[in-house]
Order: structure tokens, then sequence, then C-alpha cells
């Protein structure tokens, strides 16, 4: 009877173990990753200003959550087309600057594609690292 314990036992911390590896504890390298809650991410924006997110899934595609009229985005860190240049804040200013240090609008990043996850999840911030945006195209003027 001891013996059949054993192995009765042996085989749970097992399958434990293989489920444990085998859960998914992996960030997917890509697809949309919860970030927070949008309502609470927004009163953080309104609060402190921008904030910067690492790439939650360990790869290279950190970007700033921050307010651009009146909507949250989250935009790239590299400024385009100056490749290792990443832009940061400078919450005494209030602005964003490039590498150099130079001013740059939030309108001249690219941006990464938000969402609020409805269903088992409903309000989550979901930020889509498969869907890199160009910088908005200024309106053109007449």
């Amino acid at each position: 009877m001891s013996a059949v314990i054993v192995v009765v036992a042996g085989l749970l911390v097992a399958g434990a173990f293989l489920f444990l590896l085998d859960s998914g504890d992996t960030a997917d390298p890509g697809g949309p990753v919860r970030i927070g809650l949008a309502e609470s991410i927004r009163d953080e924006v309104d609060e402190g200003g921008p904030f910067f997110v690492a790439d939650p899934t360990g790869g290279e595609r950190a970007f700033w959550i921050a307010e651009e009229d009146g909507e949250l985005v989250a935009l790239a860190v590299e400024v385009p087309g100056r490749e290792g240049c990443n832009a940061k804040y400078r919450g005494r200013n209030e602005t964003f600057v490039d590498c150099d240090g130079d001013p740059i609008e939030t309108t001249e990043l690219a941006r990464y594609r938000l969402s609020v996850s409805t269903g088992e999840d409903e309000g989550a911030l979901l930020v889509d690292l498969d869907a890199l945006l160009p910088p908005p195209q200024p309106a053109p003027t007449t």
C-alpha cells in the first residue's frame, strides 16, 4: 500500500511539474499584450504624464504610454528614420526629446495599435506589438 501511495504522489508531482513547464509562462513574442486597466492608466497619465513601458515580451519594442488629443497612445521609443535614437520624456519641461536633446512632438513618433478589452478581461488596455503604425500625417492646409 505504501508503494502505491509513493507512486501516486510521484505521478502528481511529475504532472504538476509538466503543467508548470507547459503553462504558457513564456511571453508571446508579439500580438496584443495587457498593460493594465485602461481607466487606471489614463489616471496615471493625467496625474504624472507619459510613462515608459519596456517590451513586455522581452524584445526591443519599448514604448511610451502618453495622451494625444485626449486619447491614450502607445508611442514607439525609436525616432523614425534615426536608428538607435530613442525618444525620452522630460517631465520638468513636459516634452519629448530625441537623442540629441531636441524637442519632438508625439505626432512625429510611430505608435502601436491600442484597444480596450471586452469580455473576460473587460477594461484592460491592450497594446498590439505586431501593429506598428507610422506617425500620423499632418492635416492638409487649405
